[in-house]
This record gives C-alpha cells, sequence and structure tokens, in this order.
C-alpha cells in the first residue's frame, strides 16, 4: 500500500515538473549536454519570480552589458518592425538599451524571419557561446532531458549551437502584401519576444505584453482590426526588466487596455465651387483615413447631406447622429485606397433647385471609415438656390 501511494506521489510530482513550463513555448531555452534541460527543471530565479504578488516572472540568464545590440536579418517590414519595438523598450525606463547595429558580433540579438513560423520565437535571456538550442518549428520535442536523449528520440529537431554569445529572435516573415493593421499585431510580438531576449517569462496574473494566449484579461486577438494594446510594453512587464537591470518605471498603466489601431476619421471641408441648370459642383477635401485593407478595396464613403432649413441646422464638427430631421443625402460615394489626408475631390451633382426654387440650402459632409467608424461634421456650406 505505501509503495502504490510513493508511485502515486512521484508521479504527481513529475506532471507539476513538466508542466509548469509549457506556458514558455515561445521562449527557448538552452540545452545543456547531459544535464537536464532548463524547460523541465526552472531556476531558482524563475520561481522566486513567480509569486503571485509581482506581475512578472524572471528566467534565463541576466545580460552582462546594459546596451544589447541587434542585427536584423530579416526582410519584408522587418526592420521597422524591428525599431519600432526597440523604440518601446527603450522608453520604458529600465536600465538597459537596444540599439541596431550593422554587422554580427559578440553579445548581439540577431533577428531572423521565417515564412513557416506563426507569430515568433525567442531565446530565453543571455545564451552562452557553445550552447545549443532547438531550432523553432511546427514538430516540437516533447521529451525533456540531456541532449543525447533528444538526439535520439526527436531525430528530427533541428539543434542550432550558438557561434557567439547572444540570443536570437525568429519573427514570421512580413511581405509587402500585409494589410497595415498587421503591422501593429507584429510590433507587439516584436516587443514580447524582446522581453524574452531581456529574461521575462510568460505570465498572466494580469494584462501585460508578456501574456500567454489567449492572453487573459487583456481581450485581445490577433484577428481584431481595429483595436490593440494601449501601452508596450505594461508597467508590470517593466517591473521585470527593472528587477534585473534597474532603473524605475516610466509607463503608466492605460486607463484602458485597448485602444483603437487607427485614429478616427478626420473631419472633412466641404466647398461650393459652381450653381446652376439644377447641378451643383463642389469638392470635399479628406480629412485622416485609416489605411485600406488592401490596394483593390476602398478607404472609406463619403456622404454629403443637405436640407432647406434656416437658419441652418448643421454645426461644424458636429455629430452626424441623429441626423437633423428633414436633411437627406445629396450624394454618397466610395473611396479608392489611394484616397489621403487632405486630397481634393471634386464632385458634380443634381440638386433639388426644381423642388426648392428661391430656397437656402444647406450643405454639410461626414465620412465613414473602411471599419465603419464615422467622422463628425464638415463645415456648413450655405447656398441660396437660384429661382
Amino acid at each position: 500500500m505505501n509503495f502504490r501511494i510513493a508511485a502515486l506521489v512521484a508521479a504527481l510530482l513529475s506532471v507539476l515538473l513538466f508542466a509548469a513550463p509549457a506556458a514558455a513555448e515561445d521562449a527557448i531555452f538552452p540545452i545543456a549536454p547531459g544535464q537536464e534541460d532548463s524547460q523541465a527543471l526552472p531556476s531558482p530565479e524563475a520561481d522566486a519570480g513567480i509569486s503571485a504578488r509581482v506581475p512578472y516572472r524572471l528566467v534565463g540568464r541576466n545580460w552582462p552589458v546594459r546596451t544589447i545590440r541587434v542585427l536584423n536579418r530579416g526582410r519584408g517590414y522587418t526592420g521597422k518592425v524591428i525599431r519600432t519595438a526597440i523604440r518601446h523598450w527603450n522608453r520604458s525606463g529600465a536600465r538597459l538599451k537596444f540599439r541596431l547595429v550593422h554587422k554580427p558580433g559578440s553579445r548581439v540579438v540577431e533577428v531572423r524571419t521565417d515564412k513557416k513560423l506563426n507569430g515568433g520565437r525567442a531565446t530565453a535571456g543571455y545564451v552562452r557561446r557553445g550552447e545549443v538550442i532547438p531550432y523553432p518549428g511546427n514538430h516540437p520535442c516533447k521529451v525533456r532531458g540531456s541532449l543525447s536523449a533528444i538526439k535520439k528520440k526527436c531525430p528530427w529537431v533541428k539543434l542550432v549551437r550558438m557561434k557567439r554569445p547572444g540570443g536570437i529572435v525568429w519573427l514570421q516573415k512580413m511581405g509587402k502584401a500585409r494589410v497595415p493593421e498587421y503591422f501593429q499585431t507584429q510590433v507587439f510580438v516584436a516587443v514580447h519576444e524582446l522581453g524574452h531576449i531581456l529574461g521575462l517569462g510568460h505570465r498572466d496574473t494580469t494584462c501585460l505584453v508578456m501574456n500567454t494566449k489567449p492572453r487573459p484579461g487583456c481581450s485581445y486577438s490577433p484577428r481584431n482590426a481595429v483595436k490593440a494594446m494601449c501601452q508596450m510594453p505594461m508597467p508590470g512587464d517593466v517591473l521585470g526588466a527593472v528587477r534585473r537591470y534597474g532603473g524605475r518605471v516610466e509607463v503608466r498603466k492605460p486607463k484602458h487596455n485597448l485602444c483603437d489601431k487607427f485614429p478616427k476619421p478626420g473631419r472633412p471641408k466641404l466647398a461650393i465651387a459652381a450653381e446652376g441648370d439644377g447641378l451643383l459642383g463642389l469638392y470635399v477635401r479628406t480629412g485622416y483615413l485609416a489605411p485600406p485593407h488592401k490596394k483593390s478595396e476602398s478607404a472609406g464613403r463619403i456622404t454629403i447631406m443637405v436640407t432647406p432649413k434656416s437658419p441652418c441646422p448643421y454645426r461644424r464638427g458636429g455629430a452626424v447622429d441623429p441626423v437633423v430631421p428633414g436633411s437627406y443625402s445629396l450624394d454618397s460615394f466610395w473611396l479608392s485606397w489611394k484616397a489621403r489626408k487632405g486630397k481634393k475631390i471634386g464632385r458634380i451633382v443634381a440638386h433639388p433647385a426644381a423642388s426648392f426654387p428661391g430656397a437656402t440650402l444647406c450643405v454639410a459632409a461626414f465620412v465613414d471609415d473602411r471599419f465603419a467608424r464615422r467622422s463628425r461634421l464638415s463645415n456648413p456650406v450655405t447656398l441660396k438656390l437660384r429661382g
């Protein structure tokens, strides 16, 4: 009986040991030959940082330098993504800086891209020269043990030996056909992976950049084309970096966890060019518009409203809804993907001179962007019809 109880306790302990690091699926730990993998046996520092009272979890080794050099070997928009992610971390308040370099060397983080990769992967903390790390792939090895055990039971796993001390970040390859909002998502991924480089593990106690999927508390989804995290990194993420490298947290917790990826559409400007023969010539100057999803799609729609009421009920910068009673749509047209802020668009429309001869018309316009977000009203234009 005692033998059965002992076997049950041993089985439970093994499950806890090997299940604990499952959250660190995108943090790659070095494999020490002949020893247990650090993923199977978390370091004492990681266990100390797992307390529920702190929002961070520390993994891997500290970097021996305060300026971490980053070499971009990726293609596509990766350079822009990395520069933006570096700017976020350098403004966090932690006493360390990322700096882009153009040559490989010692203590350098190499950024690579892989079109088969979904999301991103990064080495956890500082990796010494000669250590072996598994290349991130679609079929990871579930055996956690010595290097010889992995080679024997998982021969398909590609192992990479570090020629120089430092770290590696793998990102999904971004081509020129990527949609603009995907860029914001990729910046989030890059900030997350650079957090692994600093030695931050996954943590799900609150809304953090270092959360695991599906990021509890953040309501964040990569498929959400409108919303993104307001602050990257969050104060809890920076607190972990400050715990290791010193400094102070200089980012504040935002009022809302999610913010718009793009500003709301700007208020358009309206002007009347000519009037006569039952036709009205006008032009609309567009305000800010979110970029279109693709070149073949629309960037939004402009609607021109008109009402015969006097004095003019439209107010510059006023809300469109509810629409002024008695007003109707004079014209509505879609904007192409080429639409940009300040572009002057001319239109010729039939005005209701036959129905309201000698009347005074009030005209205003508004814009709906491709996310169905509505701008404020343009400046009202008063026009007295020829009767």
